[in-house]
């Protein structure tokens, strides 16, 4: 039987860092000590890990049409292009990914997935493919359908353990009709935004502030009104300076050195 003195800490940690375009989400993936692989689903994603010693593959989400769509469900625009590219990110990204994951993801220590929002792009697109239904606006059970696939692909990635796990997102601030207050949530469907973090270790909220002319990036990893999901399961600070000196080696900066604070080694 199992017991909970022989863990050790670091083990089967799954990470989301969200927070908007430049503030440091990217970077603090390759600040994670070990050797990494990461799924690119953003093209901008690629730039924090030019030169860096990190395996990746890219699933960029199709560019499917730019004709106007319409809400009528059997009105289409007559002038429309008539040939569309099928969307196929999603169905090559699972055929890397299901083999990958059997495998235990080889001898990877630590597998990045940047970022979910293109990752439901991807998904989502494709299940209109499939309803033939590109030339339509997304329907509300699109997007209920996109969450209950990424549910199912994160449990599944999940099963491996021994490994870090880093997800990151864009974040999207809105103001609660009720409350009047603002929040700043996951830039992602309802579904995936109120099943993914449930089965996260860890949520942090990256940001980013000009000082002197410089960019200073900061980390929340405690929940405030604004950031209600925010946690940590480190016992980190509630604000923490990952600023990283780019010159030098990461291996003590950023997570890096959340990690060896905390005494967490791979």
């Amino acid at each position: 039987m199992p017991s909970a003195k022989d863990l050790k800490p670091g083990m089967n940690k799954k990470i989301l860092a969200y927070g908007p375009t430049g503030s440091g989400k990217s970077g603090l993936f390759t600040s994670i000590p070990g050797r990494k692989f990461a799924y690119i689903f953003d093209e901008s994603g690629l730039d924090p890990l030019t030169g860096l010693d990190i395996d990746y593959e890219t699933f960029f989400p199709d560019p499917v049409r730019v004709d106007v769509v319409t809400t009528q469900k059997k009105q289409a625009d007559p002038k429309a292009q008539k040939n569309i590219k099928e969307p196929m990110a999603y169905i090559n990204f699972i055929d890397h990914f299901t083999p990958f994951v059997d495998s235990g993801f080889e001898d990877y220590d630590v597998i990045g997935f940047l970022s979910l929002t293109n990752l439901a792009v991807a998904i989502i697109d494709r299940i209109c493919a499939i309803d033939h239904r590109l030339d339509k606006v997304y329907e509300l059970n699109d997007y209920n359908t996109t969450g209950i696939t990424m549910a199912r692909m994160f449990r599944r990635c999940f099963s491996v353990k021994n490994k870090i796990f880093y997800l990151e997102a864009h974040s999207d601030m809105n103001q609660d009709e009720l409350t009047k207050k603002i929040i700043n949530e996951l830039d992602i469907g309802k579904r995936q935004r109120r099943e993914i973090p449930k089965m996260l270790t860890d949520v942090w909220v990256t940001h980013c502030e000009t000082r002197d002319n410089q960019p200073h990036f900061t980390l929340q990893t405690l929940p405030t009104k604004e950031f209600p999901i925010a946690k940590n399961s480190m016992g980190l600070d509630a604000i923490l300076d990952i600023t990283m000196d780019l010159s030098q080696s990461r291996a003590n900066q950023g997570v890096g050195r959340i990690f060896k604070n905390k005494g967490i080694r791979l």
